[in-house]
């Protein structure tokens, strides 16, 4: 109920809070709603503290989390103004996630990131130039998630969007299900509205 408020709020006073549950809670459907709900935050207000935790989640460098928690926290870092090093972190990854699924995931969402031109497409795009990261051992995931954006509407100063993301697990079950609906202008973005389905 904490977090449904703070997300219509879009207070930026709340961000230690959500961090604390995106990395503490003991259910993984909080963990996954707090990261989700910093997604509603304008990038300025994402500062070094939000990368840092999200990297621990992904990376799992404190303590494990389910998958649809860390497609989450990659999601959050990928469209958040990455740093050439988180990127490139990610990459890296991709070949040693024991999901295939995930890794399949992450892999369609920077896709997508890059096919509808995301203010992170820039940095997305130098990492690939690299044969370091881009090569068959990080872009050759096989599985069912998928990451897909269309256009609702696409002026030359804004756009609206809208996502549709599904993630498996490495048997074939879905775990999540999830559509986005969100408005982008050059220097912002702001998600209008969620609704998923997390088994």
């Amino acid at each position: 109920m904490f977090i449904q408020f703070v997300r219509n709020s879009a207070q930026p006073q709340f961000i230690p809070n959500l961090l604390k549950f995106a990395e503490l809670s003991e259910f993984p459907l909080v963990h996954h709603l707090a990261i989700t709900t910093l997604g509603v935050y304008d990038v300025e207000h994402l500062g070094l503290e939000v990368k840092k935790a999200m990297n621990r989640i992904y990376h799992q460098n404190v303590r494990k989390y389910e998958g649809t928690v860390r497609s989450a926290a990659v999601n959050l870092i990928l469209t958040s103004q990455p740093s050439k090093r988180d990127v490139e972190n990610i990459f890296i990854s991709l070949s040693y996630l024991k999901s295939r699924e995930l890794a399949n995931f992450i892999l369609a969402r920077i896709r997508d990131l890059i096919k509808t031109d995301h203010p992170s497409s820039n940095v997305l795009m130098e990492v690939l130039k690299d044969t370091a990261y881009s090569n068959y051992w990080s872009l050759a995931q096989s599985g069912m998630a998928s990451a897909y954006t269309g256009y609702l509407h696409k002026k030359a100063d804004s756009s609206g969007t809208y996502g549709l993301f599904m993630e498996y697990s490495n048997a074939g079950m879905m775990r999540r299900t999830a559509v986005d609906f969100s408005l982008h202008s050059q220097n912002s973005s702001i998600s209008l509205t969620q609704l998923g389905i997390v088994a």
